[in-house]
């Protein structure tokens, strides 16, 4: 289950990035650059800890804290969901219908878009294709500190 604000199946926002190691092992590591494809849009370089046991992963900023949990589309199809119904089979039209306009809609060209909702804590990554491809928890309030809301 994807809880908007809140969690990603066992992960949660609350956790710190030391908790999550306890609990599922340290993690495959993946470091992002901000301003380079596929996350322009990100404000910092953040690091991405992977586990395969619970097929999703955490960022983080600081190496401590987590800044968002994110389920990506090769580990999330069919199994992830919100309690909105929206999974990897939804297109950007219908998170629109869902959740109307987003707080941000960034342009990752050419790899596609992000439709940002700050107050829900929540963000869907299509691809080039309109193919939703990640989705990122975060606390609400707070995409301001991860990305551009341009």
């Amino acid at each position: 289950m994807i809880v908007p604000g809140q969690r990603i199946g066992l992960l949660r926002l609350d956790a710190t990035v030391a908790d999550l190691r306890r609990l599922f092992g340290p993690g495959h590591r993946w470091l992002f650059l901000a301003g380079a494809p596929p996350t322009s849009d990100a404000v910092h370089d953040y690091l991405m800890l992977y586990w395969h046991s619970v097929r999703a992963a955490a960022t983080t900023l600081d190496g401590q804290i987590v800044a968002s949990l994110v389920i990506l589309y090769d580990a999330g199809f069919p199994r992830y969901r919100t309690p909105d119904g929206l999974d990897f089979r939804t297109r950007r039209a219908h998170v629109l219908v869902v959740y109307g306009p987003p707080t941000a809609e960034n342009a990752l060209l050419p790899y596609g878009m992000r439709l940002i909702y700050d107050q829900r804590g929540i963000a869907f990554r299509f691809d080039g294709g309109g193919f939703l491809r990640e989705i990122h928890v975060f606390r609400p309030g707070r995409a301001g500190r991860i990305w551009h809301l341009l």
